[in-house]
């Protein structure tokens, strides 16, 4: 078992990037199959297999699109998901479940445990939510109806969806007596914070280095290995460091906490490392070199991953086994919804600063023309005369984003000073593997 978790977590990541599709599935098998004590070791393995997919999907999507076509990257995807397939068909074999009690229920007894109510009011909430954040201020005034709509909607959609969690109970997406628990409900906050702060680092850093640097996306994209590993060139990609450091924290921190049991120290300075990180990062300037940005993007991907696995570990701890996955599924939930939440916030932060920056800057420019050049050819499309203006501009709006993720590593310390201290040598650990 332990053979096909590391095999296919091997395969599959390096063609489907964002592992965090991957993750909680094999963090269930992981709580099926492993002592809670030595958990913390191959949940840590797991976030670094993530991690090195992370790194090599962009990579090898790259070579195989100049070489090939892009649509070889999805059909190469096929096998390795076949083969995931047939050895979780084949060879995973889990307790009795929820879905096992249910097998001599009728059809409508086993919809209610998806919860189609809550999921059909939950969605549009979010889309509103999102909608929102993403054109109030920037395309449509925030006093404006649509945005006013908007919110309202999101308010009206989410207290209904918080009515059907606590009618439903066993049944709900989100069952209320789990979110109770002072673990999960920590955990979750840690995770939705850290999930925003390191989606906001990974989606500006690489502009700040194309518009700033004049890095092109698509040669670091190819040549990021040789880069990083090797020559250590100036212009090394922005994403890199982050994520090898995020699989070398991920690791250490499964080993450490294999080791020394606790795992809630691992949050805390998962968020101190994630908020010194960020503020650095924060103070980038357009004459910034090397020595100014790696070591504070290493800091930042090594406290991400020093944390990222440790709300799920804290799940496992905490609930029976029977309830790992909601628990598991709903931590990780809240670390996708950070994700998704602040990459729309830190997009509207933006386009704000950098139009009013524009504006006092250089006001001969269009801010409507530099949103529209994009990130690639800024500097070919503004006049020479205006372009220390605008970069002074630009660099101010994407460091401006990475105050918003400093807040979020701050807001993120209270999740993980709430967590429990509790080890995972504490417990009774082989009455946490099924018979």
């Amino acid at each position: 078992m332990l053979a096909f978790f590391l095999a296919s977590s091997f395969l599959f990541p390096p063609y489907a990037a964002d592992f965090l599709l991957f993750l909680p599935g094999a963090l269930v098998i992981v709580a099926n199959t492993v002592p809670l004590n030595k958990r913390p070791l191959y949940t840590g393995m797991a976030g670094g297999m993530g991690g090195i997919g992370s790194v090599a999907g962009p990579i090898l999507g790259g070579v195989i699109t100049e070489k090939l076509s892009f649509r070889f990257c999805f059909y190469l995807s096929l096998p390795f998901g076949m083969i995931t397939l047939a050895l979780v068909i084949f060879l995973l074999k889990l307790p009795g479940t929820t879905a096992t009690k249910l097998e001599n229920t009728t059809f409508l007894k086993r919809l209610a445990y998806f919860d189609p109510f809550g999921t059909l009011v939950f969605i549009p909430a979010v889309v509103c939510l999102l909608l929102a954040l993403q054109f109030g201020g920037s395309k449509y005034p925030w006093n404006s109806g649509f945005i006013i709509g908007l919110l309202i909607a999101f308010s009206v959609l989410i207290s209904i969806f918080i009515r059907i969690q606590l009618w439903t109970q066993e049944k709900a997406t989100v069952p209320p007596r789990i979110l109770k628990r002072r673990s999960i409900w920590s955990s979750s906050l840690f995770a939705f914070s850290m999930g925003g702060a390191f989606i906001i680092v990974t989606f500006y850093l690489p502009i700040w280095f194309q518009v700033i640097r004049g890095v092109s996306a698509v040669r670091s994209g190819i040549d990021t290995l040789v880069r990083v590993l090797i020559i250590h060139r100036p212009a090394i990609d922005a994403t890199q460091p982050v994520i090898l450091s995020l699989v070398v924290g991920s690791v250490a921190a499964g080993v450490l906490i294999t080791i020394v049991g606790y795992y809630a120290p691992f949050m805390v300075l998962s968020s101190i490392f994630t908020v010194v990180g960020t503020g650095m990062l924060a103070a980038l300037t357009v004459t910034s070199n090397t020595v100014n940005w790696l070591p504070f993007e290493i800091l930042c991907g090594f406290g991400v991953g020093l944390g990222m696995q440790q709300p799920m570990l804290a799940a496992q701890t905490v609930l029976d086994l029977k309830d790992v996955p909601i628990g598991t599924a709903l931590v990780m939930f809240a670390n996708t919804l950070g994700g998704a939440l602040f990459v729309s916030i830190a997009q509207n932060v933006f386009t704000n600063r950098l139009v009013t920056g524009l504006i006092a800057t250089v006001p001969d420019v269009s801010p409507s023309f530099v949103l529209s050049a994009g990130a690639d050819s800024l500097k070919n499309s503004v006049a020479p005369e205006f372009l220390p203006g605008v970069l002074s501009a630009y660099n101010q709006a994407l460091t401006t984003t990475f105050y918003v993720a400093m807040a979020l590593g701050g807001v993120s310390v209270v999740g993980a000073f709430a967590v429990e201290w509790l080890s995972v040598k504490g417990k009774n650990t082989d009455m946490m593997l099924p018979a």
